[in-house]
């Protein structure tokens, strides 16, 4: 009897991602993947071949499918490619990440009775022409939001109906994150920063929409009165570039460039955190729920960052971490230095942000939220 409940319950999905960059929304279809396999489900990624997201799917030997995605609402060839393989490997649901590959899974999965997701994973405006309306309403049966501010945007901007739109933020993996596993001096050794230096660390991909350039300005306020502090950059323009040619000139021009490191990708984050004192993100626009400042959270690092997106949802100011409004460096730099001067009172409260995470954040609440909502989605249909 067990057993049969249990294989009822086993789901076969197919993950669409068009996208040829690498970030927070890469790193959770991954996380996501992964985990569902692990729980016996049939799980698939359709993406660009040798991608950064195809590369990381394939170490962690995930089943993979090539679809060369183009710029191109209807792209005849694929949708039938996708329509094959939802009908050959019987997928029962389609979770879409990107613009491009949403028109070519939802029109695929439409011709089929697969259950379409869009997932949005950015706080920024779906279209509204009458094209996306026909795609937002006929075509994609419900969606997933990385935090309430994009659900609302989505009810109140697109005119979804709340029933159709959940809210699942992105969960961090606590087995990783945790500070007490790592040896707090690898990377200030590597970096030849001493011991007893105050290092502030930033984990995102180097896009506009994060805030760089108004960090860089903060920090050079900042080192008027702390001229031993150190910044660690943690995410890069791609795999290979670990920082752009502006990004660079401005820290240059500074006069800070010697006490910021950019250190592009890396398979270490845990262990350059537990490095670190604190955690800052600048991020102006268009931000979902970032990964990066959760998992600082999961590793009990004081917080800054801004009033965007779902960030406020995590990050109460006073509260689990601090607040400042987003592009103004002058407000930056002065709540760092709050942070860096009253550092007890700040860990108080990282030490509240890590019981949130752990509580309501961590990748297993993500994943039963996102079996859950899976499972509600095909018993309607």
């Amino acid at each position: 009897m067990v057993q049969k409940y249990f294989l009822k319950i086993l789901m076969r999905i197919l993950h669409t991602e068009s996208s040829t960059d690498w970030g927070g929304q890469e790193l959770r279809i991954i996380n996501e993947m992964e985990q569902m396999q692990c729980r016996g489900h049939h799980v698939i990624l359709a993406c660009r071949e040798l991608s950064p997201i195809w590369n990381a799917a394939h170490q962690k030997q995930l089943n993979l499918v090539n679809v060369p995605f183009i710029e191109s609402t209807f792209q005849w060839n694929t949708i039938k490619k996708i329509k094959h393989l939802i009908s050959l490997e019987q997928i029962e649901i389609v979770n879409t990440h990107s613009s491009v590959d949403s028109w070519v899974a939802s029109l695929a999965a439409k011709r089929t009775d697969a259950v379409c997701i869009r997932s949005r994973h950015i706080c920024s405006p779906l279209k509204n022409d009458v094209l996306h309306r026909i795609r937002h309403q006929y075509l994609t049966d419900a969606f997933i939001t990385t935090g309430e501010a994009l659900r609302q945007d989505l009810i109140e901007q697109n005119g979804i109906a709340p029933a159709r739109v959940t809210s699942i933020p992105s969960g961090v993996e606590e087995k990783y994150f945790c500070s007490a596993s790592y040896d707090k001096q690898m990377v200030r050794r590597s970096l030849n920063i001493t011991p007893d230096a105050f290092v502030w660390c930033m984990t995102a991909f180097m896009r506009k929409m994060k805030g760089h350039a108004v960090l860089l300005d903060a920090i050079a306020l900042l080192q008027r009165d702390f001229p031993d502090v150190h910044f660690i950059f943690v995410g890069g323009v791609d795999s290979q570039i670990s920082v752009t040619e502006d990004i660079l000139e401005q820290s240059t021009t500074l006069g800070i460039r010697d006490k910021c490191h950019f250190l592009g990708t890396r398979n270490d984050v845990p262990e350059i955190l537990a490095g670190c004192n604190a955690f800052v993100l600048p991020s102006l626009f268009t931000e979902g729920l970032p990964q990066g400042l959760t998992q600082a959270m999961a590793m009990g690092l004081p917080v800054v960052s801004t009033d965007v997106g779902a960030i406020t949802e995590v990050l109460k100011h006073n509260e689990t971490g601090y607040l400042v409004k987003a592009g103004n460096s002058e407000n930056l730099a002065h709540v760092m230095m709050m942070v860096m001067t009253h550092y007890t009172e700040a860990k108080q409260k990282a030490d509240a942000a890590q019981q949130l995470i752990s509580q309501h954040y961590s990748l297993d609440v993500m994943v039963n939220m996102v079996e859950q909502f899976y499972n509600r989605l095909l018993q309607k249909s």
